[in-house]
Formats: C-alpha cells, sequence, structure tokens
C-alpha cells in the first residue's frame, strides 16, 4: 500500500510540473506608429506589425488582418465618412465594418503603387500615390488619373483640401494646387527657400506645411507664397507630421513635440511623460484630446492640450523586439529590450510600461545589473545607469560602446562586450580596461565562481570559447577544451560549484571543476537549441531556456524536460526568479510567468 501511495504522489508531482500553465503578461508593447485614423469611436494605428484597432469598449488595441496583404506592405490608413482605408503595395482596400473584413477598391489603380493619401471634396474621393493623383466619383469603386499638368518624377508625401481648393505636397518639386478638381495643377511656392515638404494640415482657411529640415510654414487658402511661422529652434527640424487643436498648433518632429498658441511667435517643448527626446512619427487630434504616434514607443494620448501624455499601448504588440534581460530592484521589475529601450512593472511583472528617459531611441540593450542601489544596462551605446530606480538614466564616461553583459563584485563593475572588458569602482566615473590574454576580446557574457578564497571570473567570447581570469581581470588565461576554441558562447551560468555555457558547437556544456573539463549535458534538448540562460529554483530543479523555449531539469542537468504549455514556441533570452514565479522573456516582446516548482 505505502509503495502504490509513494507511486502516486511521485506520478502526481511530474504531472504537475510538466503540465505548468505558463501566463502571459502584458509585455513589452510599442512599435513604430507610421500614422493614425479615427472612425466612428474607434482609433486606428499602423505599425511595423500592421494595422491596429482600439476599440473604447475594449479599451486595447486589436490586430486587424487584411486577406492577403503581408503587413510590412501596408503605407497607410485612414478614414473617409464611415469607411476605412488602407493603402497597400497589393492597391487600396477599404472596410465598411471597422476593420474586421476587407475588399479591394483597386480599379484604376497601378500595381505595385501604394496610396499614402486621401481626402474628400464634396462627394469626390482623391487619393495620392508618391506618383500621381487619382480622383473617384463612386465611392471608391473606380478611380481615374487626374495628374494631369503635374511635373514628372515627383514624390507626393501629403494632401489635403481647404475649401474647394485640393493641396498637395511634394518632396523636391514644392506645393501644387488646383481649383478645379484637379483637371489643372499650380505651383504655389516656386523660389522659395525651401521646397521639400513633408506634411500638411489644415486649420479653417489656413494650411501648415511641414518640411524637411526647415520646420513649419502657413498658407492661407488662395494665397501663393507660405511664410515661416518658425522659432530658431524649430527652423531646423523636420516636421513629419501636424496636428491642431483651436489655436494650438503641434509640430512632431525628430526631436519631440512642439507646440504654438500663436501662429509661430513663441513655441514650447510638449514632453511631460514622453519619452526622452522622442522621434514623432504622427499625430491627430480627436475633439481635444491629442494623440503622438512615436518611433519604438508606441501610442500617447494627451486630454491637457499636450501638457501631460500617459501611453496608450495596451495589445500593441511589437514582434521585432525581445526581452533581453529582467532584474527585480525595491519591488519594481526590470525588462530590457533590443530595440525598444527598458519597461518596468509596478504589479509584480504583469503589466509593463516603458521607462526611457535620458535614454536614446532604439536602443539595444543586452544585460542589466544593480549594484548596491545604482541599476546599470549594457547597450549598443555603452553603459547608462540610474540612481532613483528608472525614473531618470544618465551615461557613463565608458568609452566604448556594444557592451553585452555586465556584472558586479563589490565594489566592481565589469563591463564586456565587442571591444574587450572595462572595471570600473566608482560608478561609471572612470574605466580601466581588463584584457591581458585575451586572444578573443570580442566578448558575450560574463559569470564569477567564489572557489575556496578565490574569485574566478569566466569569459565567454563570439568564437574565441572560454577565459577564466583569478585577479578580478587583470590576467586571463584560456579555459575550454581543443574543441571549443572556436565556440560562441551564449551564455555562461554558475550554479552550486557547477558551471554550464550555452555554445554554437555543442547546445550546452558543463564543468564541475573550475571549466578544466567539459561535458555534454543536453539530454532532451533539441540538438540546434541556443541555450540563453540556466537558472537554479530552490527546490534545486534547473531551469533553462533558450531558442525553442524553456526546460527543466530535476537531476542537475542530466535530463531536460519541456514545458511550454500556455506559450507559443518562441526564441527565449532571459530568466528571473521572484519569490513565487518565474518569469521568462524573449521574442515579440513576450513576458510570461508560471509558479516555481
Amino acid at each position: 500500500m505505502r509503495k502504490i501511495i509513494s507511486i502516486i504522489v511521485i506520478l502526481t508531482a511530474f504531472y504537475g510540473i510538466s503540465n505548468a500553465q505558463w501566463l502571459q503578461t502584458s509585455g513589452v508593447e510599442g512599435g513604430n506608429i507610421k500614422c493614425m485614423a479615427y472612425c466612428g469611436e474607434d482609433l486606428f494605428a499602423l505599425t511595423e506589425e500592421g494595422i491596429f484597432a482600439f476599440r473604447p469598449a475594449e479599451n486595447t488595441w486589436k490586430p486587424l488582418n487584411i486577406e492577403g496583404v503581408d503587413n510590412s506592405d501596408i503605407a497607410f490608413v485612414t478614414s473617409l465618412g464611415k469607411n476605412v482605408y488602407a493603402g497597400t503595395k497589393r492597391g487600396l482596400y477599404h472596410s465598411v465594418d471597422l476593420g474586421e473584413t476587407w475588399s479591394q477598391a483597386n480599379k484604376g489603380f497601378p500595381r505595385n503603387q501604394a496610396v499614402i493619401a486621401m481626402c474628400q471634396l464634396g462627394n469626390i474621393y482623391y487619393a495620392a500615390t508618391g506618383e500621381s493623383v487619382y480622383m473617384s466619383t463612386d465611392n471608391g469603386a473606380q478611380w481615374k488619373n487626374v495628374r494631369n499638368d503635374l511635373p514628372t518624377n515627383i514624390y507626393i508625401r501629403a494632401m489635403v483640401v481647404i475649401g474647394g481648393n485640393i493641396y498637395v505636397a511634394t518632396y523636391g518639386k514644392g506645393i501644387f494646387v488646383s481649383s478645379n478638381n484637379a483637371d489643372n495643377w499650380e505651383v504655389i511656392n516656386e523660389n522659395q527657400e525651401t521646397n521639400k515638404f513633408v506634411s500638411l494640415s489644415v486649420s479653417g482657411s489656413v494650411l501648415y506645411i511641414g518640411t524637411s529640415r526647415r520646420g513649419i510654414y502657413m498658407l492661407n487658402n488662395g494665397s501663393k507664397s507660405i511664410t515661416s511661422i518658425n522659432s530658431d529652434e524649430t527652423k531646423k527640424l523636420s516636421v513629419s507630421t501636424i496636428a491642431v487643436i483651436g489655436n494650438n498648433i503641434y509640430i512632431g518632429t525628430e526631436k519631440g513635440i512642439h507646440l504654438t498658441r500663436d501662429n509661430g511667435s513663441s513655441w514650447t517643448y510638449c514632453e511631460n511623460g514622453l519619452p526622452n527626446s522622442p522621434k514623432i512619427l504622427s499625430l491627430m487630434s480627436k475633439g481635444n484630446i491629442l494623440y503622438a504616434g512615436l518611433e519604438t514607443s508606441g501610442v500617447f494620448e494627451s486630454s491637457s492640450y499636450g501638457s501631460t501624455w500617459t501611453s496608450k499601448n495596451t495589445g500593441l504588440k511589437m514582434n521585432k523586439i525581445f526581452v533581453s534581460s529582467l532584474i527585480i530592484s525595491n519591488n519594481t521589475y526590470f525588462a530590457t529590450t533590443d530595440g525598444a529601450g527598458v519597461f518596468i512593472s509596478n504589479n509584480n511583472g504583469i503589466t509593463w510600461q516603458p521607462a526611457n528617459q535620458g535614454l536614446p531611441p532604439r536602443l539595444n540593450i543586452k544585460s542589466i545589473e544593480k549594484k548596491d542601489t545604482i541599476i546599470f544596462i549594457g547597450t549598443d551605446n555603452g553603459v547608462y545607469f540610474t540612481k532613483n530606480n528608472g525614473e531618470t538614466w544618465l551615461h557613463s564616461n565608458l568609452p566604448v560602446k556594444f557592451i553585452n553583459s555586465l556584472m558586479t563584485k563589490d565594489s566592481l563593475l565589469f563591463a564586456a562586450g565587442e571591444l574587450g572588458i572595462y572595471v570600473t569602482k566608482d560608478n561609471g566615473k572612470s574605466w580601466i580596461k581588463k584584457d591581458s590574454g585575451l586572444v578573443n576580446s570580442d566578448i558575450n557574457c560574463l559569470a564569477m565562481i567564489k572557489w575556496k578564497k578565490k574569485d574566478l571570473i569566466f569569459a565567454g567570447t563570439n568564437g574565441g570559447g572560454i577565459y577564466v581570469s583569478n585577479d578580478l581581470g587583470d590576467h586571463w588565461k584560456y579555459r575550454g577544451n581543443n574543441a571549443m576554441q572556436t565556440s560562441v558562447i551564449y551564455s555562461i551560468n554558475v550554479i552550486n560549484k557547477n558551471i554550464f555555457i550555452g555554445t554554437n558547437m555543442i547546445c550546452l556544456m558543463k564543468s564541475g571543476n573550475l571549466g578544466r573539463n567539459w561535458k555534454k549535458t543536453k539530454e532532451g534538448l533539441p540538438s540546434r537549441i541556443r541555450v540563453r540562460s540556466v537558472a537554479n529554483a530552490p527546490s534545486n530543479n534547473l531551469y533553462l531556456c533558450g531558442s525553442t523555449g524553456f526546460y527543466y531539469s530535476k537531476n542537475k542537468g542530466k535530463y531536460w524536460t519541456e514545458t511550454n504549455i500556455g506559450m507559443p514556441v518562441i526564441d527565449l533570452y532571459t530568466i528571473l526568479l521572484s519569490k513565487e514565479n518565474i518569469f521568462i522573456g524573449g521574442g515579440k516582446g513576450y513576458i510570461y510567468y508560471q509558479k516555481i516548482f
């Protein structure tokens, strides 16, 4: 009877582990918001992942699918009347049900020319590709080319209507206007100081014009010349997008959002709540609500005329971003990414918000490390740090870029990357290079093991195997076998007295004698997995994540079992253990968790 009970207990324990369910957090969300539109009460945004719709009743973004069209081929989204339109490389599509279904509206358009702007004058629709203007008198069923006397080799960037006039902005050829339904076109800014126009917006009878590196101009409807309304700062900026609310004119630039309330006599910078110096790709207003579409950081909303901003990214997935590392500091969870900066969570890792004040956009972060009360990140632009739990970031004085790994030892911080290993003892004010003996100075990862009274530091290289130092990095010696001399070492993890390394030649190897000997420990793992991290649970189970998902071992790594239930098979990069949960981060900005077992 005891034997039967024991067997049941063992089987129950094993079954519970092997069927553990991963739960999805919000993950890191945002993306490049190329353009936005409103239709009814729904907000639409175009990202590199396609078109998303924000339904107020659902309070989240929902991806929309145009059958047969790759998301990367969508160039434009807008609304005319009650219809939503999408310009793609496969032609123009429209939806009568807020994006749930789409049908082609291509008749008359040439192949492989995406619509990039649309407007409406009375009952006539106008659509612009990069080269031509088209019109439709039957709600988009058929289109006719009306470029007529527009010059050849033009690059149309925007199109709007004021009164009975149609205005077209081109890059390099100027502004054109038609007052007779596109039968004829007239250039209106010859011999002006700029002709590189990229955006248009209308307020009453005034046309606001954004330029490339010449700021913003205005034109009164019917006038033949444009007037600068720039400050000394804005006149050097590229104005990619413009929005108007009453007397407030907002311009989106490569250096954030600028506002004038007096038609350009003075300008202020709208930054409170936005990432540091964000590149603005799109602006849009609905009533008194202003929306900003950023590069990488998604959508932000302001109900205070731009004074303060909050992110509006729930459900806005970034499939090309991966989560590179996770840590916890003072009950705040940190996630670093490849291309979208830092995200934090203040509710135990369930939802995440960007925390990039002081960081440049599109920052590629490979590692994160806490030293006392300071958090450091290793990036493709060197090392940054925060002393206020992620509210603001500062750049350290490390003179090199491309840092892959960070590690602390007492007062020392080690930073390793493509140009070797550097050490600081004053929190980044000064650095010393430590690469004596390294034949390959392109370092992917660092780890330290305490052996007797010595601290041994291991460094994994990008194509040169593994090295060890017993004097805090002053001198290095090769510590792999002959077969590992050209290995790429993806990860080094020290668990008790064992060292685990993930390599490109043998997915996982283990040493129990400080790297003097190595043996394979990959039973149960796919042969081509890239092992990115190994962690030890309080139960002494080992956890492993890599390019094919998550695995665990109950026998010190001799055999591994996959457990990916509830999670798509994605490339995983990092493991974090909280008091109760395992967190894993990986491709597509995903962060999942489950109870520690």
